[in-house]
């Protein structure tokens, strides 16, 4: 049986991580799991928001984390995918951008507050306010390390 088995990580937008893996700890909606080579076919919800990590060598002393929000994964035919709403590797993660993005995110949240009269208005809202709640859950894992 092998050792390893592919992964992929990705969002609606970009693929984060395509590769080969030892395992997979992967945040689930019930609870953080496990996958090794050889697991059995899954489709299962991911967390609100948790870290992916995935050990590249069979010691672990090799690693990518992710922090994953929401999305689904799926094990099949010997592939973990694991899609996220919104994803980003950790180490790409830098606080003095995530606090600028949050502080624009929070102006043009008031600005369609103040003019929220459409369908179209309303719409952007919505989709503003994920976007900085997906900024924040970035500075909340910076602010927890």
């Amino acid at each position: 049986m092998a050792s390893t088995f592919h992964c992929v990580v990705a969002t609606p937008t970009r693929k984060l991580f395509d590769g080969d893996v030892h395992f997979a700890s992967v945040p689930g909606c019930e609870g953080s799991y496990g996958v090794l080579a050889g697991h059995e076919l899954l489709v299962a919800l991911n967390s609100k928001t948790g870290v992916c990590t995935l050990n590249l060598d069979e010691a672990g002393s090799q690693k990518e984390e992710f922090l994953i929000s929401e999305g689904a994964t799926q094990m099949y035919n010997g592939i973990l995918t694991v899609l996220g709403r919104f994803g980003k590797n950790v180490k790409n993660i830098d606080r003095e951008s995530m606090m600028a993005r949050a502080d624009e995110m929070r102006a043009h949240i008031k600005e369609l507050e103040a003019a929220g009269e459409s369908a179209q208005d309303e719409a952007e809202l919505e989709s503003s306010r994920d976007r900085l709640e997906w900024y924040e859950m970035q500075l909340a894992y910076i602010d927890g390390k």
